[in-house]
């Protein structure tokens, strides 16, 4: 921008003006991380357009895990935190990683058996195990869809230890309940009850 004196046309200032666009998402490049004890993770904040001011601010957990600039480094108990990325141009502008912590990472889910029979309006526990030992044990189930059993009660028993509680319907048919670890939907394992009438 260039000003001109209405007086002396010989005399002018000039202003560069700059101007940025809107910021329009923020993304993180991982909204869920598992971190051993003591291990570290850069989270990357990308905010668009490249042309909207870049600065982020972090929130700053203590405990569980800490962030610092986007640098989460666990603690040494297990647990979970959420770390929050917010544009600095645009706070309404923001993304969360759920950071889970533990011992161990998760590796795998296991039955004491992939399939097991109920008479029907019946009773039965079951337990999951997550291996290896002091892993990562945040975890969900999703039964299919036109089952008649129900889950009365899915809890952690053990340090890598679920139960859960079925109740079966009152048709003779095949049921199947997937138990996946929420820290990584593909680790999962399938259990397949077959009810009958004694």
């Amino acid at each position: 921008i260039k000003a001109t004196s209405l007086k002396d046309g010989t005399k002018s200032a000039t202003c560069k003006a700059i101007v940025e666009a809107p910021v329009e998402k923020l993304k993180l490049d991982k909204t869920g991380l598992e971190l051993r004890f003591g291990e570290s993770y850069k989270l990357t904040a990308t905010i668009e357009p490249a042309e909207a001011p870049q600065d982020v601010i972090w929130s700053e957990p203590t405990g569980i895990a800490t962030c610092s600039n986007g640098l989460i480094t666990a603690g040494s108990r297990e647990g979970m935190v959420t770390i929050t990325a917010t544009s600095k141009a645009d706070p309404t502008k923001k993304q969360i990683c759920t950071v889970y912590v533990a011992k161990e990472k998760i590796e795998s889910l296991k039955l004491d058996k992939d399939t097991i029979e109920m008479e029907i309006d019946a009773e039965k526990s079951i337990d999951v195990h997550i291996q290896p030992e002091n892993a990562s044990y945040w975890m969900n189930y999703t039964i299919e869809e036109g089952s008649a059993v129900r889950v009365t009660n899915f809890y952690r028993r053990g340090q890598s230890l679920y139960t859960c509680d079925l109740k079966s319907g009152s048709e003779e048919k095949t049921h199947k309940i997937t138990f996946w670890s929420i820290v990584k939907p593909s680790i999962r394992t399938t259990l397949t009850i077959k009810t009958y009438r004694p």
